[in-house]
């Protein structure tokens, strides 16, 4: 394979890794080839590529690569954070019971007033947790 064919495809695969979701795989994959073709390149006595020096080419992956692990590092890290907003992060929280009757009333969850349901039997000043989320009304259970 030529040194300019391994470069190019080095090229392909880290330009597709930043459109397609690969967890890294085809950008790993481009730096490799990145790194065969500079081998090549230098097994052959190659000094420059199109008038680009062989240091130059070694400095500019070097780069490269850096720049994706740091990224890679960021986007794994982002995987395992729990969900801070949407309805999503609601579930589970505890939130105090403001105004109650029946099977319905008004709740307080971060500082806001929110509609209520309920099947269980609650009162003005209890604590209970968010289950469900539905049309702006919460579905919540007494804490025990």
């Amino acid at each position: 394979m030529s040194v300019e064919t391994l470069f190019l495809a080095a090229i392909v695969l880290l330009a597709m890794e930043l459109v397609v979701v690969s967890m890294g795989s085809l950008g790993f994959l481009g730096f490799l080839a990145f790194l065969y073709g500079l081998f090549t390149m230098h097994e052959s006595g190659m000094d420059n590529l199109y008038g680009v020096s062989f240091a130059t080419i070694a400095g500019l992956g070097s780069s490269i690569f850096i720049i994706f692990s740091i990224g890679g590092y960021f986007a794994f890290k982002a995987f395992g954070k729990k969900i801070e907003t949407g309805t999503e992060a609601m579930m589970g929280k505890l939130v105090t019971v403001t105004q109650w009757s029946g099977k319905k009333g008004k709740v307080v969850f971060e500082g806001e007033d929110w509609r209520a349901k309920s099947t269980d039997t609650i009162s003005k000043g209890d604590i209970v947790a968010i289950t469900a989320y539905k049309n702006l009304t919460l579905t919540v259970k007494k804490e025990t």
